[in-house]
């Protein structure tokens, strides 16, 4: 459990302040939750708590995510604090990067003692997360466990690259060069690849 000084405690409650005004905002149903000032007053501490518990202290890279999740969501009433702090954990798509399921089916493959030098990752962070997880170890791990190590590993590194947290350097090699693709490229490929066709079938 994670705990916070007199000044950092402050600064969440305001966090919480500054939420409980968006979430009233964004949900009609917020009286029902909130009927009194003392039972806001006591949701307050209530969210608060969870926060720090769960790490939730800054604003742009977990709660922004959390009210992303908040406005997605097609209801009329408060979600659970714990419920908003799934949400603040910002997904892999969110951020550009391969799903949990990808990044976990990349890193079992890329692991393998038969790609020893001659994995190509897609991105720093699946080669991060499965390196922190450890290739040994997932090689070894059953499908479930596997993937929920992998998971809380690519949730950290994720957390981190929200927070602008600069990942270790990977070995260049273990990185492929992404050509770059744009449509009319992919349009000339196809014009020569039916051109060769073609030419193949009056041959």
């Amino acid at each position: 459990m994670q705990s916070l000084d007199d000044g950092a405690r402050r600064a969440v409650e305001a966090l919480v302040n500054q939420l409980f005004r968006e979430i009233r905002t964004a949900r009609p149903g917020w009286r029902q939750a909130w009927p009194t000032t003392e039972v806001l007053e006591a949701s307050k501490a209530t969210w608060v708590k969870t926060f720090v518990e769960a790490g939730v202290t800054d604003w742009d890279s977990q709660i922004a995510y959390g009210l992303q999740g908040l406005r997605a969501e097609p209801s009329d009433w408060v979600p659970s604090p714990g419920k908003f702090v799934t949400w603040c954990q910002p997904t892999p798509e969110a951020l550009g990067l391969p799903s949990l399921e990808a990044a976990y089916a990349e890193a079992l493959s890329k692991s393998h003692p038969a790609m020893a030098g001659a994995a190509r990752w897609s991105c720093p962070e699946v080669y991060h997360a499965a390196a922190r997880a450890g290739f040994n170890t997932l090689q070894v791990l059953s499908r479930s466990d596997g993937l929920a190590l992998l998971e809380e590993q690519y949730r950290k590194i994720r957390r981190d690259r929200a927070r602008c947290v600069q990942l270790p350097p990977v070995p260049v090699a273990a990185i492929p060069a992404q050509p770059h693709r744009t449509p009319e490229v992919g349009k000339a490929a196809l014009a020569e690849l039916r051109a060769k066709m073609k030419g193949a079938r009056h041959a």
